[in-house]
């Protein structure tokens, strides 16, 4: 590695687009009116830095969420312009680009582009690596030291200043360690940072020249002038909190190393298209990206420095046709307990609902090694008795995709598979919520996340023993990324404790349903009776499926935990008093009188059954608190409308939701599961905020309920073995009318969310 460069995205692009943003002209856009002329400025100038470059590149981008320092200081940079959606949407071109070039580019939650290049730049730093930035922002100059060179951009790249420790003492009269308390003095207005009242570049300099660091300057504020003292001292609070933002956080998590940042082999002619796409005809391609060629067909690299994905080409991947019991029992014998092999089943279509042995189309198998590739044959597989006990036994671990319709499949053929350690689809279900769960589509997201090209590493397979067993590859050879992106996201909790194991749950309660003695007992109950009965809901062969699909607004039969989870999260005192101190089983009146709301005398006709009642949000939420508090429809619905809708308690938390949805296009759920919220079905309704409230708090106790019917059937596997699952959860529990699932969350609402007791 002769030397690693690292490039600030967000100042070029920034930089790109308005060098090309005449006022006087119409911007630059292709036949398809696609707003190009951002991108051209940005190629032309990562040209020059390419030129620059000795292999190892990454390009930093801005996080489009709130970072850490949002978390510390409200306003950062609070007042700066709209980013003009014709930039917006040039940005995925721009990063598409880059990808086609083979070049990396990455961004983190919660950090800035800053804090990615000051993490690789100082860890390459210590192996006494050389680093170049380029970026036109002056707070990456804190940077520098004898390894780092930073390079600010003036006009395009035609000026460009070069700071090392030398030129930068020489520019600012400053060495590198003080630019942090430099910053710190003069602020930021562009950040909305404000350091010292009164205090310039110049002032900055003179009083760190003297007095060396901000501490020591605070120690002798009485040996400056009066004026100047006054200013500091009214002013420490803020020149405290504007060297925290102005320092570049140098430990981010991230999920590579410096020397993963290899340039990866490319594709002339896909760059060819994309600029053909773009109407950049005259634009010459890059002579400085790694190129492949096309060799009868078959791509071979024209250097070796490529990843190990890459080097799985379609005529090098090499990979085994088991196709007789001796062959697969060579391979079993060979595989030990501390080593973790990929099971691939590819079913013949996406119903989960399976029996045949026909729908398994065949088993693509891959282990540790790179030639560990191997398809199995349905027939082979599945009347292999070594194989068999290989797949049940616990102590070998396993990676799959789609760990619910494995277990199904070989539940429906009278075996099992223990032991999974990796389910891709249920790790998918987190990361890419509401995106096609398809092999190939989660192939395309993680290429995206990573800059690699795994999708077309597959499509270039058109064999199916080849494609099965190139699939178990990948999926073994993803897995550190996904676990790592699981981490960034804080889900990795969610992903162990409660989706990998409810896919074992759901596996058994929707075998047992398919069972044709157990079908004839639930008959008689139609959809709409599950759905709306909490007593029935887990009758309903479409549960497994209902529990595993989130952002499902119909939530209406989950259990009556939802004004504990309000008060739990919303940190509501009134609410959180009437469990505590509240008689429940007063009269409606005096339980009103307890939330101070005016109550209003009803009439007999006032009186509604809430089962004959329309479903919709609003009427949902009221039936919800009639059955929460044990009050009748009228009583609920005055409590809407004079507390839950006026309370500020509510009110705050509810536009704390709006303000995070409106920043992150999401929501998280207290697990840190994403929940979407599709505004435009509620834009008419006055109560929209009681709307998007009620959801959220839906979202979290579908958290709630997972781990309560995990908790349920870990009991009754412990001390019902050998017994019907789903018979002894209605047998013990349903016919017993106990709120079984409240009777569970209850203990996790005490202990896992805040220790609250309600």
């Amino acid at each position: 590695m002769k030397h690693l460069v690292l490039v600030d995205g967000n100042s070029l692009l920034f930089r790109a687009y308005h060098a090309t943003a005449n006022k006087e002209k119409p911007l630059l856009q292709n036949k398809k009116g696609v707003y190009t002329n951002a991108l051209l400025a940005f190629i032309k100038m990562f040209e020059h830095i390419l030129q620059q470059t000795k292999e190892y590149i990454l390009v930093a981008f801005d996080t489009h969420h709130l970072t850490k320092r949002h978390q510390i200081y409200d306003d950062y940079k609070k007042g700066r312009p709209i980013t003009p959606s014709e930039l917006i949407s040039q940005i995925p071109l721009i990063k598409q680009y880059l990808t086609l070039i083979g070049v990396k580019h990455h961004y983190q939650p919660e950090y800035e582009a800053d804090d990615i290049i000051g993490t690789l730049a100082k860890k390459a730093s210590k192996k006494n690596k050389k680093v170049f930035i380029y970026s036109s922002d002056q707070d990456l100059l804190q940077l520098v030291d004898a390894n780092i060179t930073v390079c600010l951009i003036k006009k395009g790249l035609k000026e460009i200043k070069c700071f090392d420790p030398q030129t930068l003492l020489e520019e600012y009269g400053l060495k590198e360690y003080q630019m942090i308390d430099y910053k710190a003095l003069i602020g930021d207005p562009s950040d909305n940072i404000k350091g010292v009242v009164g205090i310039g570049p110049k002032t900055a300099q003179k009083l760190l020249q003297t007095y060396d660091n901000l501490n020591n300057l605070l120690i002798c504020l009485d040996q400056i002038k009066p004026r100047l003292k006054e200013q500091i001292k009214n002013s420490e609070k803020d020149l405290k909190l504007s060297k925290i933002l102005t320092t570049i956080e140098v430990e981010v998590p991230l999920p590579f190393e410096f020397n993963q940042t290899q340039m990866q082999a490319c594709s002339y002619q896909k760059i060819k298209a994309f600029y053909e796409e773009m109407d950049f005809r005259r634009l010459k391609i890059t002579k400085h990206a790694y190129f492949e060629k096309e060799v009868q067909g078959s791509k071979v690299v024209q250097n070796n420095k490529t990843n190990e994905y890459k080097q799985q080409t379609k005529n090098n991947f090499v990979y085994q046709t088991i196709k007789t019991n001796d062959d697969l029992n060579k391979i079993i014998k060979q595989i030990k307990h501390d080593q973790i092999w990929t099971c691939y089943f590819e079913f013949e279509n996406n119903n989960t609902y399976i029996k045949t042995r026909s729908s398994l189309i065949g088993i693509g198998f891959a282990g540790r090694n790179q030639n560990d590739n191997f398809f199995i044959e349905t027939n082979i597989a599945l009347n292999n008795k070594l194989f068999e006990n290989y797949l049940k036994d616990p102590l070998y671990q396993k990676n799959v995709f789609n760990s619910q319709k494995t277990q199904l499949f070989l539940k429906q053929q009278g075996k099992a598979i223990a032991g999974i350690n990796f389910d891709l689809l249920s790790a998918s279900y987190l990361l890419f919520p509401l995106e096609s769960l398809e092999f190939i589509h989660i192939l395309n997201k993680i290429d995206l996340l990573n800059n690699s090209q795994l999708t077309n590493l597959l499509e270039q397979i058109d064999n199916l023993e080849k494609s099965l067993s190139l699939k178990a590859f990948l999926l073994s050879q993803t897995k550190k990324n996904i676990i790592n992106q699981l981490k960034l996201q804080k889900q990795l909790f969610l992903f162990q404790e409660i989706e990998l194991p409810l896919a074992s749950v759901l596996a058994q309660l929707e075998y047992e349903i398919s069972l044709e003695s157990y079908k004839e007992k639930t008959t008689h109950f139609t959809p709409k009776d599950i759905l709306l009965s909490q007593k029935h809901y887990l009758l309903d062969p479409t549960l497994t499926k209902f529990l595993t699909n989130n952002n499902n607004s119909h939530l209406t039969a989950f259990p009556i935990i939802t004004l504990k989870t309000l008060a739990t999260l919303g940190n509501i005192h009134p609410i959180k008093d009437f469990f505590k101190f509240g008689n429940q089983n007063t009269q409606d009146q005096e339980k009103l009188t307890f939330f101070k709301v005016k109550v209003v005398q009803k009439n007999e006709k006032d009186k509604i059954d809430i089962d004959q009642k329309t479903i919709d949000p609003h009427q949902n939420i009221i039936s919800q608190i009639a059955q929460e508090l044990n009050i009748d429809f009228v009583s609920a619905k005055t409590l809407i409308d004079q507390y839950f809708t006026i309370n500020s308690e509510i009110l705050d938390y509810t536009n704390k939701l709006l303000t995070e949805f409106k920043q992150n296009q999401h929501l998280e759920t207290l697990l840190k599961r994403k929940v979407f919220v599709d505004l435009t079905q509620i834009a008419e309704n006055k109560n929209n905020h009681l709307f998007i409230l009620w959801f959220f708090l839906q979202e979290n106790i579908l958290d709630l309920q997972k781990i309560a019917i995990l908790q349920l059937f870990r009991n009754l596997k412990q001390n019902y073995k050998d017994k019907n699952l789903t018979d002894l959860f209605l047998n013990h529990n349903l016919n017993k009318k106990i709120d079984l699932v409240s009777q569970h969350c209850n203990p996790f609402l005490s202990i896992k969310i805040n220790q609250l007791s309600i």
